[in-house]
């Protein structure tokens, strides 16, 4: 786990070599001696707990979260779904903690690669579960803003209804026009004579 950084580094550096940033402190591993892990290298002062301050050695029992950072034994923390206390790669989402094992899609139950997932009220959920109910869940919200809208301003159905008598449809077209809303059989008929009477001849 020490590395000697002196192979690395020659005298003068050159475009070609190979430059290790510190994963504590985020500065050039210089000569010297380095700490490697998980392909992450440290200074031998800056290989320290994330969560106390902890400076560990080459022989220290630690865990390593998701993000490089250094938990000492003392600090380690309990998985969130299995309970169980972390000894190896411990990936962190907000507030809770989960060991590589347990680190799964809620609803595909797959294991997550790569760290790529969303966190949810819900759950975790690997991006193509989540896409998917994302989709599933914008088009129960449109159907029901659909719905409502509906019920606002109810769209009327077309049913099929007998047809009205041809004497039935004249009548009543009449009587929507008249001012009082009826008309008696005497004052149609005169109205009816009057509009002949004023026909033009042929």
């Amino acid at each position: 786990m020490e590395t000697d950084t002196n192979s690395n580094y020659p005298e003068s550096p050159t475009e070609d070599d190979e430059v290790f940033l510190c994963k504590g402190c985020g500065e050039i591993l210089e000569q010297g001696r380095a700490f490697e892990l998980a392909g992450h290298r440290w200074h031998l002062g800056c290989f320290r707990c994330h969560s106390c301050a902890t400076l560990l050695d080459s022989d220290a029992n630690l865990l390593l979260l998701g993000d490089g950072s250094l938990i000492c034994n003392n600090c380690t923390y309990s998985c969130s779904s299995c309970g169980n206390k972390i000894e190896d790669l411990a990936i962190l989402t907000g507030d809770q903690a989960f060991c590589a094992t347990c680190f799964k899609c809620r609803n595909c139950k797959r294991k997550i690669e790569n760290l790529r997932y969303a966190r949810t009220s819900q759950g975790i959920f690997c991006m193509s579960c989540h896409e998917s109910l994302m989709a599933r869940r914008r088009k129960k919200a449109k159907a029901s803003k659909q719905i409502a809208a509906a019920g606002s301003n109810p769209i009327v159905l077309d049913k099929s209804l007998p047809a009205l008598p041809p004497n039935a449809v004249s009548q009543s077209a009449l009587r929507e026009s008249s001012p009082s809303g009826s008309y008696s059989s005497d004052h149609l008929k005169a109205n009816h004579e009057r509009q002949r009477d004023t026909s033009p001849m042929s």
